[in-house]
């Protein structure tokens, strides 16, 4: 402030010592006038001096003006953060209570604090899933009857009743928020139009959490950890974007489970996860890897319309019930080796770009490859089918069925080999053998069924498949 006082002063004094030596030389004629006009450049730089000062002193009220309002916006934001500390504090003691009552007002205490401060949603979202990562159990006894005075039992399922009903709140917390198309609507349109829904990359661990009738249709996740997690009921990821990595990795379905229009972005590990109902993931979209080594589907499963854009690793599966695959799109690898499906595997219309491995599968049902196309390497070696349908199919490359095992109807009608397929050592069955004659079997160009002699018993007699002879001109 001196220097900017010194800078009006000096600049004054200039200014009059400029036009004082103006004034001198000029040729006034009169020293009455000369005078005058000496006055006047005393009056101006007064002038100037009276401005400078008087733009100073605004300059200086300005400057505490700004000043005062950064300390009252400082301690406006002390008091604030002091104020959702203190919110936040209450509501984690809250969740910390042996009552159900206190327990769900600390949730809605944590949703208030998210909606008013978003800068803390990150915090109240990783609290909300570390109160859901909490052990849960089933009480060890049903509910008494009615009448019955065991009342420890009574006590132990009505706080497990309770504790219930704190988790279904925490989970509605998350699945209202993360929504993107309104609480109700289930639409992913990518926009939001509730005051509610909380933008940002949202990064979930519910590692080893017990989750219950779970359900975040149409909700936007970053990072979702649900490794080991139980999910009780039904669960719903349908129209989920799942746009960071995704885990499910040894997690334990228990009721229908659906992923359809789900939108995978990142890596998706659903590695030794067991489905005990069915579980539908059609029209979904997996730009990553997807890995389903070791799942268990216990029930039927449906892929229809899947786009895997990426590797797709389903070694080892086990699948008990009908699996769907129709119209998939394998766009990289996909691995079937030692997969095990009981019943029906439906490819038809299916497209693998890359290689497609199913070695050492085993098709206990129908297994349909109808009208599929195979751009890459299709290798079934080692494999079982009960019955296998290949109609149609097209195996732009090699196709190698080598030391497989048909048991059962197995087709090749139309369908077309860029390279001739190899089939060393494929094992028939004795009801194979039985049905060979119908018209309606057929085996890839260039193989026949191999004729068992007339002198072995029928029941022992083996066919194998063997290339046409070459007939010699």
């Amino acid at each position: 402030m001196p220097v900017v006082a010194a800078l009006v002063s000096v600049g004054t004094a200039v200014v009059l010592i400029v036009m004082w030596h103006w004034v001198d030389g000029v040729h006034f004629g009169d020293d009455a006038k000369k005078a005058a006009a000496h006055l006047e450049v005393v009056k101006v730089a007064s002038a100037i001096a009276v401005g400078g000062g008087g733009l100073f002193a605004l300059y200086l009220s300005a400057r505490r003006q700004r000043t005062t309002e950064r300390e009252l916006r400082h301690v406006e934001l002390d008091a604030a953060e002091r104020r959702v500390t203190e919110l936040y504090t209450k509501a984690a003691d809250q969740l910390g209570s042996d009552k159900a009552p206190v327990r769900l007002a600390g949730l809605y205490a944590l949703e208030r604090l998210a909606d008013g401060a978003p800068q803390h949603r990150r915090t109240v979202i990783d609290l909300l899933c570390a109160y859901l990562r909490m052990p849960f159990e089933q009480p060890a006894q049903r509910p008494p009857a009615a009448g019955d005075d065991r009342l420890v039992v009574s006590e132990e399922h009505r706080k497990w009743t309770q504790e219930r009903e704190v988790r279904l709140t925490a989970q509605r917390i998350l699945a209202n928020r993360l929504r993107r198309g309104g609480c109700d609507s289930g639409e992913a349109t990518g926009k939001p139009n509730t005051p509610e829904h909380w933008l940002g990359p949202i990064n979930l661990d519910l590692t080893s959490a017990v989750l219950i009738d779970f359900d975040l249709t149409g909700c936007t996740l970053h990072t979702a950890v649900f490794a080991r997690a139980t999910f009780l009921g039904n669960t719903s990821f349908s129209g989920t974007a799942f746009t960071g990595e995704t885990r499910f990795d040894a997690a334990v379905f228990g009721g229908l489970t659906r992923f359809d229009r789900a939108a995978f972005c990142g890596r998706t590990v659903f590695s030794a996860a067991t489905f005990e109902d069915h579980v539908v993931f059609h029209d979904s979209t997996f730009d990553g890897g997807a890995v389903f080594a070791r799942a268990v589907f216990a029930s039927a499963v449906g892929f229809e319309n899947v786009a895997f854009a990426a590797a797709a690793a389903f070694d080892y599966a086990k699948f008990t019930g009908d699996a769907r695959f129709a119209k998939a799109v394998f766009a990289g690898s996909a691995r079937f080796n030692n997969t095990t499906w009981a019943n029906g595997a439906v490819f038809d219309a299916a497209s693998f770009e890359g290689s497609a491995r199913f070695d050492a599968a085993r098709f206990g049902g129908a297994a349909w490859f109808g009208s599929v196309r195979f751009g890459g390497d299709a290798w079934f070696i080692a494999s079982t089918f009960a019955s296998a349908e290949f109609t149609g199919a097209t195996f732009e490359r090699g196709a190698r069925f080598d030391r497989s095992r048909f048991d059962g109807h197995t087709e090749f009608d139309r369908a077309t080999f860029g390279n001739p397929a190899t089939m060393q050592d494929v094992q028939l069955s004795p009801s194979s053998q039985r049905e060979s004659q119908l018209p309606r079997r057929r085996w890839p160009t260039g193989w026949t069924v191999e004729q068992p002699l007339r002198s072995v018993e029928p029941d022992h007699r083996k066919q194998r498949l063997v290339p046409v002879p070459v007939v010699l001109d």
